[in-house]
């Protein structure tokens, strides 16, 4: 993730964009996601409510792509993220199919640079400290 990224989301009140947190070794994300966060499908995200009924950015799947049509036919929240409990696609778990699993991303995930939690707050306190001193 670069400084103004990680600035915005500060200044906006956030904690840091969440990818960056999402993908580091400390968090309890599966492997498969974290590898996901990565890769080359990082750069490709959607808005959709399939998994929990709620508006929600994680990265492409065949999934989203063929149920985008019917998002409209969908269960609300919560009940929506029950019966994707059924399929073993929310929340994803290691033996789901990574078809149908649900990868949380935002659109900062391509700019994913740290694995690891410290080393990560470390660069955005100094590219922070960079920039306003």
């Amino acid at each position: 993730m670069q400084g103004a990224t990680s600035r915005i989301s500060i200044r906006s009140g956030c904690c840091a964009d969440r990818n960056s947190l999402l993908a580091t070794a400390q968090s309890n994300a599966t492997q498969s996601h974290k590898d996901r966060l990565f890769s080359h499908h990082a750069k490709y995200t959607t808005l959709t409510r399939i998994f929990t009924g709620r508006l929600s950015r994680g990265l492409r799947s065949r999934l989203t792509e063929e149920l985008k049509p019917y998002e409209h036919l969908l269960a609300p929240y919560p009940l929506q993220g029950k019966f994707m409990g059924y399929l073993k696609a929310y929340p994803a778990t290691a033996d789901s199919n990574a078809d149908i699993k649900s990868y949380w991303a935002g659109q900062a995930a391509p700019l994913l640079k740290h694995k690891d939690a410290r080393m990560l707050i470390e660069s955005l306190v100094q590219e922070m400290n960079n920039k306003t001193s």
